[in-house]
């Protein structure tokens, strides 16, 4: 015997009649040659016998509706409020519009539209000391160096 024994689920499977006709042809051929697997399927067979003989019994209540009973309420959904048109529902959404348009505005007021401008204005150049590598400085990492080429 140079096959391996088949595990209990395949043994279990072959006494079911569960098994594929080519698995079951070769679990079947082990059996007839292997005695300990032979005694294992028998018992299988032999259980399920058993099993199938007993009397079907059943509850005479419903359970799943005793449980339900016993467990506690589902809390109820929130209703989720509705945005109200009105003056009051408009302040937050106006004033965080103004605050958008104001900051647009002074970011824009800070880029020069010209180049040329870039290079001549004395502002621009006081700020580049606070650039992420400011000026006659060594890059500290490669990202830091990537992160200075595209602020300019």
């Amino acid at each position: 015997m140079t096959d391996p024994c088949p595990d209990l689920e395949t043994l279990s499977a072959l006494a079911d009649g569960a098994l594929l006709a080519s698995a079951d042809a070769t679990a079947r051929a082990h059996v007839a040659r292997c005695p300990a697997c032979a005694a294992r399927l028998a018992e299988l067979k032999a259980l399920s016998e058993t099993l199938q003989g007993l009397p079907c019994e059943s509850l005479g209540f419903d359970l799943g509706a005793r449980i339900e009973a016993r467990l506690p309420a589902r809390p109820q959904p929130v209703p989720r409020r509705r945005w109200r048109v009105g003056w009051p529902s408009l302040v937050p959404l106006a004033g965080a519009a103004a605050a958008l348009v104001l900051g647009l505005r002074l970011g824009a007021s800070l880029v020069p539209t010209d180049p040329a401008q870039t290079a001549a204005s004395p502002a621009v150049q006081a700020m580049s000391v606070f650039d992420v590598v400011p000026p006659g400085n060594l890059c500290p990492r490669p990202h830091a160096c990537l992160l200075a080429s595209v602020s300019r």
